[in-house]
Formats: structure tokens, sequence, C-alpha cells
């Protein structure tokens, strides 16, 4: 339960709460803080620079490129 807390929302995914789509992380800190706006294998991640750019790393003027599965300068 600390993961899915940390993570914020969720979906029914093998009859138990965990990330199971793309909203489920949008609606989460993740995707505010760090650009993890992605669903995929359960976990929210930084999918495509679209989810840099919504981070407030990007917002502050910094982190708003994607590259390797980060959001860079």
């Amino acid at each position: 339960m600390e993961v899915l807390h940390a993570i914020g929302k969720c979906s029914v995914v093998d009859e138990a709460c965990g990330v199971g789509c793309d909203d489920d992380c949008r609606q989460a800190k993740v995707c505010d803080t760090s650009g993890q706006c992605t669903a995929r294998d359960g976990r929210c991640v930084v999918g495509s620079e679209a989810d840099c750019k919504r981070s407030s790393g990007c917002k502050r003027g910094k982190a708003c490129r994607y590259v390797d599965g980060e959001c860079v300068r």
C-alpha cells in the first residue's frame, strides 16, 4: 500500500489497486513533480517529452527534454 499511496490514483489490476492506465499517473504527484505520467508495466514512468513538459521541473525552466526515459535540461 505504501507504493500506491505515493502514486496517488489507481485502477483495479488483478483484483487489486494498481497503476492501470495513463490517467492513474497523470492524476498523481509523480506526474507533476517528475514527469512520470505514463503507465507502463504497473508503474508510472516518463514516457515522452510531453510528460516532461507537464512536470514542475520543466515549468521552472529546467528539465523539459525527454532522453532515455528521463526529463533532462
